[in-house]
Order: C-alpha cells, then structure tokens, then sequence
C-alpha cells in the first residue's frame, strides 16, 4: 500500500496507473488526519477493471470518510454516490479500538475482553474493558485456524489476522 499526502488531500491506498485486479480485504484504515478529505481509497481509471474491495473498517476521526473512484467521490463504507461502484457490503466505518495509539506507545492489536496479545509474556493476558468491532469481522471465508483460541472461528479484520497474536 502507499500513503500520499498533499495539503488538501490525504489517501492511505492508492490504486494507480494501470493495475487491473486490484484487492482490498480484511484491512482496517483508521485516519486522524485533518485535511479536505481523509479519502482512504483512491482507485485511478486505468486500475478499475477487476477492482473488488470488501470486509474493511473504514474509520475516519474526521468528517470526510471518502474514496475516489478516478474523479467520483464515494462515501465509505459502502461506496455510495453517483457513479459509484458497487464495493464493501460487508464493511464497517467504526473505531477499531487498538489497545493503544499514544506515541511512543503504540499497540495496534484489537482491544479484547476475552485476552489481547502480551508482547511481554507473549501470551493472551491483557484483557480489556472494550471489545474491538474489527475482531472476528473479516471474511468468513478467509483461513483463521493460526489465531490463538477462542478466536470466534472468523478472520479478524488488520493486519494481525489469522497470526496468533490475534
């Protein structure tokens, strides 16, 4: 993936040139940035053909919670507007909790009332007040067995996805 910044606009995927087939799945965007539009997708003409995206949190602690399908604005999660493509219908746009995102400080692992991942014991052991909305919310289909028990028997959406520190 590949983060571009301007002064006005932010994207945090870029599908760009000619790259037909492209696929996002199970991920979780989260913005904080302040700028006209916090789009989270931008998906050029020449990268349309073949495009499928679905099973994302799109969250956005600002007002613009976009993609760009070439010059279409589409609101998130579910691709809507004019000329917008059919995309993301088992999406979320929510907080995904992470454990931490002070700087220096930083814990992307899912917020779990039943055992988040201890980096220090490199077990289950912390266990939270929240549950986060992104934890057993990827693709049904998508392989899950590598997540540490109870793991709901469902991909967690981001990055820790079927790994065991899930």
């Amino acid at each position: 993936s590949t983060i571009l910044t301007g002064v006005d606009y932010a994207y945090g995927l870029v599908f760009f040139g000619d790259s037909p087939n492209g696929l996002a799945k199970n991920n979780v965007f989260s913005s904080s940035l302040t700028a006209l539009s916090s789009a989270t997708i931008y998906v050029t003409a020449g990268s349309q053909s073949g495009f499928s995206a679905d099973y994302n949190d799109y969250h956005s602690s600002g007002t613009g919670n976009t993609a760009f399908w070439d010059s279409t604005v589409c609101v998130l999660p579910y691709w809507t507007g004019v000329g917008c493509p059919s995309q993301d219908a088992n999406s979320i746009a929510v907080d995904p909790l992470w454990a931490s995102t002070a700087a220096g400080a930083e814990d992307f692992h899912p917020r779990s009332m039943v055992g988040r991942y201890n980096a220090a014991a490199d077990n289950m052991s912390n266990v939270d007040g929240a549950h986060s909305p992104t934890i057993d919310s990827g693709d049904p289909a998508e392989a899950y067995a590598s997540e540490t028990a109870p793991n709901g028997a469902t991909v967690n959406q981001g990055s820790y996805g079927n790994t065991a520190p899930a």
